[in-house]
């Protein structure tokens, strides 16, 4: 659930949102095909250190995603790292953000 009552899902990102998150890259002015998109999220999907996630409406619409990878250095402890993070245009400032960077530390 977002943090002003917007019921939500969060879900792991899977070859049938491509279209959508394609999209939600286009708003951000990254423009991307599919194709690309889903190759990148094919190499990545399997790796222990790299979680991709998706945040779906009631309707099972992806409203937003965020891609997260597990950083390890030598100076700090291993933490999750934000590679990717878009909220849809038209529901930004609901909190869907705030919600998918909470899922995506739990899985830290």
């Amino acid at each position: 659930m977002g943090s002003k009552g917007l019921v939500i899902s969060v879900r792991s990102a899977t070859e049938a949102d491509i279209p959508a998150m394609t999209t939600l890259c286009e708003q951000l002015g990254y423009p991307t095909t599919e194709a690309c998109f889903s190759q990148r999220l094919v190499e990545l999907k399997d790796i222990p250190s790299q979680k991709i996630l998706v945040a779906t409406n009631v309707e099972n619409k992806v409203i937003g995603w965020i891609h997260g990878y597990i950083r390890k250095l030598m100076i700090t402890d291993p933490h999750i790292e934000i590679g990717g993070l878009v909220i849809d245009e038209d529901q930004r400032g609901l909190g869907i953000g705030k919600t998918l960077v909470a899922e995506m530390t739990l899985l830290q």
